[in-house]
């Protein structure tokens, strides 16, 4: 089988030579298109960055907060799993839907469609224009891309912070479902002493009442003990430490990020260049026939 294009080195300066100003001329038009396009057709995206590290959740538990001895064993900044959370977290359909409603996203990406076909247009468009990226340095990333670079700062601004308190809610659902059943318990308790001071104010009998007397005393000691952990608890949960620690808010940027347009007329460049000469060498192989 003969090869569709079997030309030596001097063949193929030769051509090159014959085809040059054909091959200028369509390189120079591929470039004037490429710059019309990059610089007048493509929108203008300004990038806006928030930066993060993930807290420590150790920090908001009860016995870190009660116990002075154990404070010095444990870090501010969480660890890879923290990290890894964050960024799930940060990828959560609830965010998404944060953000379109916040900024008005359906209307700002001209989108028609209304209800749940709308949302999914936005989300999907959203997700073009954000990123979230893990550093080798353990830092959260949130990219946000923007037409307006006030907007994109203020975006990548909101969704950290929308991070932190989705996450924070998320750490502390144990500590309130805790205390929730730790108030519930102590108001039976509560009954139930009121219950036995009343017995115990009725009762004539004494050997009767030195088991009510008992009993008041038991149940007066294990109120105490749960008013305790209820206050431990509520201490917990109001000092709960952050799920994240933003380090830089996202600035205003001067100049657009997207498009990359040095980057995308030097690759208009070399494609069109292996276009054309795979071109000239098609018709240059079809005219020696």
């Amino acid at each position: 089988m003969k090869p569709l294009i079997d030309f030596n080195l001097q063949d193929i300066i030769s051509i090159f030579l014959k085809w040059k100003d054909y091959l200028l001329s369509f390189l120079a038009i591929c470039l004037i298109l490429a710059t019309l396009l990059v610089y007048f057709v493509l929108p203008q995206k300004y990038l806006a960055t928030a930066v993060g590290l993930p807290g420590n959740p150790v920090l908001a538990d009860r016995s870190f907060i009660f116990n002075d001895n154990i404070q010095s064993l444990y870090a501010s900044y969480g660890s890879s799993p923290e990290l890894d959370r964050l960024v799930s977290t940060a990828q959560l359909d609830t965010l998404f839907r944060f953000a379109v409603k916040e900024f008005n996203l359906t209307e700002r990406y001209k989108i028609k469609d209304s209800g749940a076909l709308g949302l999914k247009k936005t989300i999907k468009q959203f997700r073009k224009n954000y990123n979230v990226e893990k550093t080798v340095l353990g830092e959260l990333k949130i990219h946000t891309w923007d037409e307006d670079a006030k907007t994109s700062a203020n975006m990548a601004n909101a969704i950290i912070k929308k991070i932190e308190s989705l996450s924070t809610d998320l750490n502390n659902r144990y500590n309130l479902k805790v205390l929730n059943s730790l108030e519930k318990e102590h108001q039976k308790l509560s009954t139930q002493f009121d219950a036995v001071s009343d017995s115990l104010e009725n009762t004539a009998g004494t050997s009767v009442k030195e088991l009510l007397k008992i009993k008041k005393k038991s149940i007066s000691s294990s109120i105490l003990n749960f008013e305790k952990l209820i206050n431990e608890f509520t201490v917990a949960v109001s000092a709960s430490a952050p799920s994240i620690q933003i380090q830089d808010y996202a600035t205003l940027q001067a100049k657009p990020d997207k498009p990359k347009k040095a980057r995308l007329l030097v690759l208009t460049l070399l494609l069109a260049s292996a276009f054309g000469g795979f071109l000239i060498f098609i018709l240059e192989k079809r005219n020696s026939k």
